[in-house]
């Protein structure tokens, strides 16, 4: 009893091992996934959100995913050569009433030009009849219409040329984009951030407000509406304090979606909009713009694709003339017999043709005219907008500029009335109405002035970005 006992275990455990082993071994891929999920370091600096928004942002991602696929078109584009192996079964038929089957095997290969000329060969040369086996050789060029730089295979590679020239100049601006939406998320947290602590030292100025005001209560000097307002101040100070933490929770939940990473995580932001007044020249910048804007490129490479199409529709109204030549020998079978290069022929000459279908080429010309004269308009009235685009930048450049240095003033003002509102309301000389109006217009303006600076920051990265200069490089990444 105790052997079959043992024995019923042992079976039992290699049962329940067998089940928990694929379970466990199917766990560790998705184990493995998480441990590669990107996270947030307990410290965030601006370069590192950067940087993790480049690696993993999916808009980017999928931006390359478009680049990698222009790539491949291109080279399979670039491919002029097409070769095939063929075998089958022929059943031949003849009015005298003669019939034969044979098996064949062979290859055909195609050839392209960029120039329009084509040369095809096909071979049979194992077949169990002469009748199947066979070698063709044609060749073809075009001496007047689809020739040179408008023939076929070279009008679809200069196509797919500019599509990659276009698609990377894209992927250029998507990431100059996600460098920008980034550094403004950031920064927005930034500044939610520190209005936590403007928030914090307001709730603290209106819990003394209240302390003072129960005091002098207590003491006969003010009367009971003096303690109920400075007790609602403090409860309009603590409510903008909590609205204020849930603004940084959902800023900081917007940084991490421009990182790519999964909301909810805790980081400390550890760099600070530095304001440092620079000197500029908006015509300079406006110059910079116009040579180094890479949407430029993308239009300038749509009017070239354009006026490509627009010469492939005026050359497809052109009459064709094409050189041609060809060699044909059957009956060059290996097995079954077959006579030896016994049947062969060739030919040469020229083609004319004359399109008929006037009129849908002739419209699809004008089409392309008019198309191209529009894209032209648009470059035009493009460079216009991206001169307003920069001059814009220098002004709110200038504007924050200017605000930061009126509210420091400002700020300077408040916090000397604040403490002559205190010592006034000590000495029993006024009411401390005018120590809360004092702290609430101390608290707006160092809101104001924290948001005047952060606007200053990112004033400088839009102009930068608006002048063509690549921002992540600048900002280190």
């Amino acid at each position: 009893m105790t052997f079959l006992s043992a024995e019923r275990r042992w079976r039992r455990g290699v049962l329940v091992l067998s089940a928990c082993l694929p379970l466990a071994f199917a766990r560790l891929p998705i184990a493995a996934a998480e441990a590669a999920e990107p996270q947030v370091p307990s410290k965030l600096t601006l370069k590192q959100a950067i940087s993790l928004a480049l690696d993993n942002n999916p808009g980017l991602k999928q931006t390359q995913v478009s680049l990698l696929n222009a790539r491949s078109s291109l080279v399979s584009g670039k491919d002029l050569t097409e070769a095939t192996i063929r075998a089958g079964v022929t059943q031949f038929g003849a009015t005298s009433g003669d019939n034969d089957t044979a098996a064949s095997a062979g290859a055909e290969i195609t050839i392209d030009r960029l120039g329009g000329d084509q040369i095809s060969a096909s071979i049979v040369p194992l077949s169990t009849s002469s009748l199947a086996s066979s070698l063709q050789l044609e060749y073809r060029r075009p001496l007047f219409k689809g020739r040179g730089l408008l023939g076929q295979r070279n009008v679809q590679i200069t196509g797919l040329e500019y599509s990659l020239a276009s698609q990377e100049h894209r992927a250029y601006l998507d990431r100059q984009n996600t460098v920008e939406n980034t550094i403004q998320s950031y920064f927005r947290a930034v500044q939610n951030s520190e209005m936590i602590k403007v928030r914090e030292y307001d709730v603290e100025m209106a819990r003394d407000s209240v302390t003072t005001a129960q005091k002098k209560l207590a003491e006969g000097l003010v009367a009971e509406i003096e303690v109920s307002r400075a007790q609602n101040q403090l409860a309009q100070s603590q409510d903008s304090l909590v609205s204020q933490k849930r603004q940084y929770r959902d800023s900081l939940d917007a940084l991490l979606l421009r990182m790519g990473l999964k909301v909810g995580q805790n980081t400390e932001l550890t760099d600070t909009a530095v304001v440092e007044p620079v000197k500029l020249d908006a015509n300079t910048l406006v110059q910079e713009a116009l040579e180094s804007r890479r949407d430029i490129s993308v239009a300038q490479i749509g009017i070239d694709r354009q006026k490509l199409e627009l010469s492939v529709a005026r050359d497809d109204q052109r009459p064709g003339v094409d050189l041609f030549g060809s060699y044909v020998n059957e009956g060059v079978g290996v097995f079954g017999g077959g006579g030896s290069l016994s049947d062969s022929n060739w030919t040469a000459g020229l083609t004319y043709s004359y399109p008929l279908g006037s009129v849908s080429r002739r419209e699809r010309r004008e089409q392309a005219s008019r198309e191209l004269g529009q894209m032209e308009i648009e470059f035009d009235y493009l460079k216009q907008e991206i001169k307003d685009e920069v001059l814009r930048s220098v002004r709110a450049l200038e504007a924050a500029e200017a605000s930061i240095d009126i509210l420091r003033a400002n700020q300077k003002i408040s916090e000397d009335r604040l403490h002559l509102a205190q010592r006034m309301v000590e000495e029993g000389l006024v009411v401390n109405r005018d120590v809360l109006e004092a702290q609430r217009d101390l608290t707006s303006t160092r809101a104001s002035l924290l948001g005047a600076q952060i606007d200053y920051y990112l004033s400088l990265v839009a102009l930068k970005r608006s002048t063509g200069r690549d921002i992540a490089t600048e900002m280190g990444s």
